[in-house]
């Protein structure tokens, strides 16, 4: 009986201390988890640098664990005493001030004379320096008046900017004031209640920061949704742009008697700002010109189709290249603002059987000279296109053989860096032409591909690069006509 009553003592007594820490370990947890589902939803946005959610999930998790670890018993659920439990306690609080900081910066800037990027700074200085002192001296705790007095800065801070229109000028931003201020409020008499500095005894600290980060949390996901429209809206654009750039580029190889071609284009992003194209003149003659406009997407890409059009507008100098070029700088110079393009035009005679080629700032082309053996690389002679009056190109024109093979190409291929930061360069297309020159036009294209992979550390080509890509390989594969 005696052994009854004292189970039922013991039962009675582990059942209050349950009900004692069991709001606690709820509310720790209901933080961490809020927490933790901000820091996923950053994810979701981590590319357009908002660092809002990151920040408020961070700060949900540690005053969460703050919370656990008052609310459980470490001790006894681990069978040995922790010394360092206070200070952790005290770290995880003085933590939370440079978090706070961080957060408001995203949702209000710098603030007035960057006084909120000062507030988050001087919060990571006093949270290093308070846990280093509280940990030699053995006081932990001993600094919270101090990170009082920060805090209360904290909210002088927010309520000046809350003065002014540009702070409080979207409901989101009203909404976090609003949040903030309760929060703040919740603290403080928290701090004034544990302190006996008041005649209260009532503190709402927990349900007061509680309703704070549920409101800033419905209001970042309210902004993450916003982001998360926007974003679909934008790749409907892209996808459109993509379209729309493909159909400007040449829907098949032409047929030329005695030539084999082979292209690869590689956008880096959805869209592109290199361009090639063809143009045919009788029977023997062919033109090839390959583009690389400065930049990457959509500012790239739009230039790239004025290229087409301005391209199409050279008829009557399609056996020129030198002159082909000095047209295409007529149509973009004084238009294109800071932004320019190289070129390379050259045109193959199947009757003469020869190649003339002009370059405008363009990488050079490379031909394998079947006869010799050798690689021979065409340099360009031409300044950007756009940038002054006068491209000055001239044109080059050599004799070609059977067997001969014709690359053009755009810097993709030699600035491509591997891990070293050392890149493909000339010298290593030049090597890789003469190796591989015996493959058909289409496998060498793709062995190319994948060898600038390799080097950039990819096994697959798929976002293995950093800039466009276009290849151009011309084999000629008979005698004159």
């Amino acid at each position: 009986m005696i052994f009854a009553a004292s189970g039922t003592s013991l039962d009675g007594a582990l059942i209050a201390e349950m009900r004692a820490i069991l709001p606690g370990v709820i509310l720790g947890l209901t933080f961490g988890l809020l927490g933790f589902s901000a820091v996923l939803g950053s994810l979701m946005i981590w590319r357009r640098r908002e660092f809002s959610l990151l920040f408020f999930g961070i700060f949900g998790i540690l005053y969460g664990a703050r919370i656990l670890l008052r609310s459980l018993p470490v001790d006894l659920m681990f069978g040995w005493e922790w010394p360092w439990l206070p200070h952790l306690d005290a770290g995880l609080g003085y933590a939370l001030l440079p978090l706070l900081g961080l957060f408001l910066a995203q949702i209000m800037g710098a603030g007035w004379k960057g006084s909120i990027r000062w507030f988050w700074r001087i919060g990571i200085l006093f949270a290093i320096l308070a846990s280093g002192f509280e940990i030699i001296w053995g006081q932990p705790g001993a600094a919270q008046g101090f990170s009082l007095l920060i805090m209360g800065l904290g909210l002088i801070l927010v309520l000046a900017h809350a003065v002014k229109p540009e702070y409080r000028a979207g409901w989101e931003q009203r909404g976090i004031l609003l949040a903030y201020l309760v929060g703040t409020a919740a603290a403080v008499n928290a701090f004034l209640v544990s302190h006996q500095m008041v005649t209260w005894g009532h503190t709402v600290e927990h349900p007061g920061l509680l309703s704070s980060l549920l409101l800033i949390g419905f209001l970042l996901a309210s902004r993450v949704l916003n982001h998360r429209s926007r974003l679909l809206a934008l790749n409907e654009e892209l996808d459109l742009a993509r379209s729309i750039q493909k159909s400007i580029l040449p829907r098949d190889l032409p047929r030329t008697a005695g030539i084999d071609l082979a292209v690869r284009y590689r956008p880096m992003t959805s869209v592109a700002g290199d361009y090639y194209d063809f143009r045919q003149s009788g029977e023997s003659l062919l033109g090839v010109l390959v583009a690389d406009v400065s930049g990457h997407g959509i500012p790239a890409a739009l230039i790239a189709s004025m290229v087409k059009v301005a391209f199409a507008g050279q008829g009557e100098r399609l056996a020129d290249p030198a002159q082909l070029l000095e047209g295409l700088n007529e149509s973009f110079v004084g238009s294109l603002e800071r932004q320019y393009l190289t070129a390379a035009y050259f045109v193959v005679d199947r009757q003469a059987l020869t190649l003339t080629y002009a370059g405008a700032a363009h990488p050079a082309v490379l031909i394998w000279r079947a006869e010799s053996r050798t690689v021979q690389s065409l340099e360009s002679t031409g300044t950007l296109v756009g940038m002054f009056p006068e491209v000055k190109a001239r044109n080059q024109t050599i004799p070609l053989t059977p067997g001969d093979r014709i690359m053009a190409y755009t810097d993709g291929f030699t600035e491509a860096a591997n891990p070293r930061d050392e890149m493909f360069e000339e010298e290593r297309l030049e090597q890789f032409l003469a190796t591989h020159h015996a493959l058909d036009a289409e496998t060498f294209a793709d062995r190319l591909i994948q060898t600038v992979a390799d080097w950039r550390g990819y096994h697959s080509t798929e976002d293995a690069f950093d800039d466009d890509l276009t290849l151009v390989i011309l084999d000629v594969t008979e005698d004159p006509l």
